[in-house]
């Protein structure tokens, strides 16, 4: 997932190559998307199938991107579990007052 590039790519220094062409693939995503701004190899045609000749290398993650990794953010934070109790809804059994 495209996402999940662009969380690594932000813990990383940059500018980095990326080698696995299923980086790469994410890397297109990601730069037609105007998240990152990066440089990516030539396309090979061969045997039937498509490989990319090089590496891809990101320079920076832009505005966007750092505008979607905050709304990532907030979307993982709000469906994540609570971290407390909620307090109990109508009289406790154990108190059984008056």
């Amino acid at each position: 997932m495209p996402m999940n590039l662009l969380r690594r790519l932000r813990c990383s220094l940059l500018p980095i190559d990326l080698h696995a062409q299923s980086d790469i693939e994410k890397c297109i995503v990601l730069r037609m998307s105007h998240l990152i701004d990066a440089d990516l190899p030539p396309l090979r045609h061969g045997a039937g199938h498509t490989i990319y000749s090089g590496h891809a290398t990101v320079m920076q993650i832009t505005a966007l991107g750092l505008a979607a990794l905050m709304r990532d953010e907030v979307a993982v934070a709000s469906t994540a579990a609570p971290t407390t109790i909620p307090p109990a809804v109508g009289p406790s059994p154990i108190f059984a007052g008056p």
